[in-house]
């Protein structure tokens, strides 16, 4: 039997959030690469932070792109995940240089 985590993903600059679902032993870094390719973006193009609960003492926690971390030990089944674009994805200009057509014209 293949357990699946799913959790949510909201995408750089907001909009319709995305669903991955992932193997329960997943590492933090296979995580980056699955949200990367939903959002046809390369895992170095982008930051994921785990959305806390409200009342909590910090709204959002980085996840740090780890191979020896797993990702259910960091953010639990069912957790909001927002994705960001990690400093120096835009273009040297402030543009969002690479960025897939959909993320270009949700940001502009």
């Amino acid at each position: 039997m293949n357990v699946k985590d799913r959790y949510r993903v909201v995408p750089p600059g907001g909009g319709q959030p995305l669903e991955l679902i992932i193997d329960v032993g997943a590492s933090v870094a296979e995580a980056y690469a699955d949200v990367a390719e939903l959002l046809e973006l390369g895992a170095d193009q982008i930051s994921l932070l785990l959305r806390n609960p409200p009342g909590s003492a910090l709204p959002m926690f980085h996840l740090r792109l780890a191979d020896d971390v797993t990702l259910r030990s960091s953010a639990p089944p069912g957790s909001v995940l927002v994705a960001e674009l990690a400093a120096g994805a835009s273009g040297g200009d402030g543009t969002l240089g690479q960025a897939p057509d959909w993320l270009r014209e949700a940001s502009g």
